[in-house]
């Protein structure tokens, strides 16, 4: 349950302050013109002139206006939003707003109604209507991008749409088949809820965790489609091209979702994306979407140590280290996509597991070496080399026996065996800007992401 505050404004009442502020300040600017013109009638008869009194008092003229200017900013954003179908309004004009207890200024207070506005004019025109804006979607996707990097505006955005509606968000509107734009809002989706989430606490964090998976776990039907849509929010950003997601989310949001992820049945969620849209209850897919939950939530955490190691190997108050989920993540099925996410939130782990100096424990895949450096034992994992940690490169001969990557860089390594069926090939992860096919190289049907579905209802092994 997300904790709101609600807000009432009458924008007639504000409007009446707003024009007393600014008629202080003309009358407090008057005042002073009339002094300055007496001053110099009278030949500077005051020695010393008081000048720092004088520039006092303009500076305090100068901040009357500002305050005025950022009400009257403030009044018009809520009456836009309240104008969008946000809120509600009284016989007595006064507009009632259920705000984020994270909002605290007025600044934060009118960049939330902008992203409040945005986000009602986006639901209404997925939903087949004209807001009352009158703007079109390149118009409000262009605002979005514009100020998506505000956590109080990616709230706003958030609050339109319901954080239980984001994994269903992109498919309204498309019929049978899922539109162009939907992983473009997906991914946009996912940049909102990075830059909200930062300064969740970690109960609000972890309430929207739980909200998000449940929302994905196939408890009704058409919701493990919505997976494809949580990977596409939390994984595959990495506009920089090198190989590290760009988003930085909540530490405690990515380990409440894949605490809740890592429950869903990868066999179930497949055996369902391959039956007959008639008999299937996935539900609608992105185009190339990746149906594997754990797929999105670890690529994320390549790019927040303390997620990857809370996760992965979280310390007991003991000091003892439990890495059972190594072990399980390990035997997944996994596909390039969901590999390299595994494997990149396991290089960020140690990498932190370094710097904290921690002690080298063991599991019965992964050695996590006081240096830094994992070793893998044979048939354990495919593995990424870099200095930058996610430089994705498969040894394109893999040999039995241990081995570690030099320079300090963290590695996983895979050596045949039991190791998840992917090519072994370069650029396991080549990216540039958009996200990569998920299955591009991977054997057709060789695990949950292979990219063989172009949007729409989920495929059919008749068709």
């Amino acid at each position: 349950i997300v904790p709101m505050t609600k807000v009432s404004l009458n924008p007639d009442h504000l409007q009446t302050f707003i024009t007393s502020l600014n008629d202080l300040a003309d009358a407090a600017e008057t005042a002073k013109n009339n002094i300055d013109n007496e001053i110099a009638a009278e030949g500077e008869p005051l020695n010393p002139f008081p000048s720092d009194e004088m520039m006092r008092i303009s500076t305090a003229i100068e901040n009357v206006r500002n305050r005025a200017s950022e009400l009257d900013d403030c009044k018009r954003k809520i009456v836009e939003v309240n104008e969008s179908g946000v809120g509600t309004m009284d016989a007595d004009g006064a507009i009632t707003l259920e705000v984020s207890d994270d909002i605290n200024t007025e600044e934060e207070m009118a960049s939330w109604a902008q992203g409040s506005k945005d986000g009602a004019d986006l639901v209404a025109i997925r939903t087949g209507k004209t807001p009352e804006s009158k703007r079109t979607y390149e118009e409000v996707m262009a605002s979005i991008r514009d100020n998506q990097a505000g956590a109080a505006y990616a709230e706003g955005v958030i609050d339109s749409i319901g954080v239980e509606n984001l994994t269903n968000f992109p498919f309204r509107g498309s019929g049978d088949v899922v539109s162009d734009q939907a992983t473009e809002i997906a991914e946009t989706l996912g940049t909102l809820l990075a830059s909200a989430s930062r300064r969740w606490s970690k109960e609000r964090a972890e309430s929207v965790a739980e909200t998000l998976a449940e929302s994905v776990d196939g408890d009704v039907p058409n919701e493990y489609g919505h997976i494809t849509v949580l990977n596409a929010m939390l994984g595959g950003h990495d506009a920089d091209g090198d190989h590290v997601n760009d988003l930085k989310f909540n530490r405690y949001l990515l380990i409440g979702l894949a605490e809740h992820l890592d429950d869903i049945d990868l066999d179930d969620v497949n055996a369902e994306m391959h039956k007959s849209q008639f008999y299937s209850r996935a539900g609608m897919v992105l185009p190339d979407g990746c149906t594997d939950p754990m797929a999105g939530v670890l690529d994320a955490m390549g790019n927040n140590r303390f997620a990857a190691l809370g996760y992965l190997a979280p310390t007991a108050n003991d000091g003892s280290v439990d890495t059972s989920r190594v072990d399980a993540l390990v035997g997944r099925k996994w596909d390039s996509t969901g590999l390299a996410g595994f494997a990149g939130a396991v290089a960020a782990a140690v990498a932190l597991r370094r710097r904290l100096g921690a002690r080298a424990v063991g599991c019965s895949a992964v050695s996590w070496g006081s240096s830094g450096v994992v070793v893998c034992p044979v048939g354990a994992i495919w593995g990424l080399y870099s200095p930058g940690v996610r430089d994705a490169v498969v040894p394109p001969a893999p040999r039995r026996g241990r081995c570690s990557a030099g320079d300090g860089a963290e590695s996983l390594c895979a050596h045949g065996g039991a190791g998840p069926r992917v090519p072994a090939q370069p650029g396991l992860r080549q990216r540039s800007g958009r996200r990569k096919a998920p299955g591009r190289g991977v054997p057709q049907g060789s695990g949950p992401c292979t990219g063989t579905r172009r949007g729409g209802p989920a495929p059919s092994s008749h068709r």
